[in-house]
């Protein structure tokens, strides 16, 4: 795929997200979450605060650009973030106190249209306040109608909390059952079904039709050679060539770089970009020894990937058992969350205890 597809498929601008906090609240603590959160997922990331005075004089903001894709996506180039917030251009403003989102709007940060604003409602009362003679205190609710003007969906609080361990919605956010890329999921599933198709007979070559959109990210038409797991778990014909020959992809096989087997038909298989294909689907046409060619074409959606929280767990379990992690460590999670809002934190902490004596034995 040439360079200007690439491009053309990347984000065209950062996510951008505003924090109005008052010092001691966790504002910094909550940029350098969002920080280490984008650096976890290879994103470039970048982060600033404007601090405030003391007593509610000045407003305290941390501002925080994430561009929203890999290293190995961006192939080289650097994108280009700014070192503050631009009015009308800002994702999510989040704030920890009613007037700092009153201010927030004041400065122009939130759009009707484009910006999510998560705010509270509580009142630590600034220094302009205090020193009015009698009760100086903002009107609270001139503010909240003033924010309410900008919101197009109220947030139900009481709902949402009565939700928490009940509603699991996992359609949005996918479980990935195969330790690949996303993009490469159907693609495993569907060589998982040619290899029972095609038994023992000696593979010649293969072709992996997808879409374009999926083809164009960078590594995803490498064929090596490989030294790391983030360029097995990408690569279209390993990914094809692994399960067509070893089965169901584990962490060890990802891992597994001198299989001789693997990398010869990595090299024969030819992938091609075909826009008919949708996304999350691909056709995988198998030329055998023996002159026969055996086809699957894989169908798939989001909501394929959007599993019942049973699911979730069994599938989550199945990679503990390969890396060794205790099934009473997801025992406990589990029960934390069966039991929430009651659930009580020392289960989750176990949890990791658990882990923590695994890896330190």
């Amino acid at each position: 795929m040439n360079q200007e597809m690439q491009t053309s498929l990347l984000p065209q601008r950062p996510v951008t997200i505003l924090i109005a906090a008052l010092g001691g609240e966790g504002g910094g603590l909550f940029a350098d979450w969002l920080v280490a959160a984008a650096m976890d997922c290879d994103y470039p990331v970048q982060s600033t605060s404007i601090p405030g005075v003391s007593q509610r004089t000045g407003a305290t903001t941390y501002y925080v650009e994430i561009y929203p894709a890999t290293a190995a996506q961006l192939n080289g180039r650097t994108p280009v973030m700014a070192l503050t917030p631009t009015p009308g251009a800002i994702d999510v403003v989040a704030a920890s106190e009613l007037i700092e989102a009153g201010r927030a709007l004041q400065g122009g940060y939130i759009d009707a249209d484009n910006t999510t604003l998560v705010a509270s409602t509580h009142r630590i009362y600034a220094v302009a306040e205090k020193v009015m003679p009698g009760d100086g205190r903002a009107d609270s609710e001139k503010v909240l109608a003033a924010v309410r003007a900008y919101v197009r969906e109220a947030c139900d609080v009481a709902a949402l909390k009565a939700r928490l361990g009940r509603d699991w919605s996992t359609l949005r956010v996918a479980f990935k059952p195969y330790p690949v890329c996303a993009f490469n999921q159907t693609l495993v599933g569907a060589a998982l079904a040619l290899k029972e198709r095609i038994g023992s007979t000696p593979i010649k070559r293969a072709t992996v039709r997808m879409n374009p959109f999926e083809t164009g990210y960078a590594g995803m038409d490498s064929k090596g050679p490989f030294t790391t797991i983030s360029g097995t778990l990408m690569s279209i014909p390993f990914c094809t060539a692994a399960p067509l020959l070893r089965g169901l992809p584990t962490m060890s096989l990802m891992t597994t770089y001198d299989d001789a087997a693997v990398n010869a038909l990595t090299e024969r298989i030819t992938l091609e970009s075909d826009a008919s294909v949708a996304t999350l689907s691909c056709k995988i046409a198998v030329e055998l020894e023996n002159g026969t060619t055996i086809e699957e074409y894989a169908r798939k959606t989001p909501a394929d990937y959007g599993y019942s929280r049973a699911d979730v767990s069994a599938l989550i379990r199945r990679i503990g058992r390969e890396e060794g992690v205790p099934m009473a460590a997801y025992d406990r999670i589990e029960g934390f969350v069966e039991a929430l809002p009651d659930g009580k934190i020392d289960d989750a902490i176990g949890a990791f205890a658990l882990i923590a004596r695994r890896a330190a034995a």
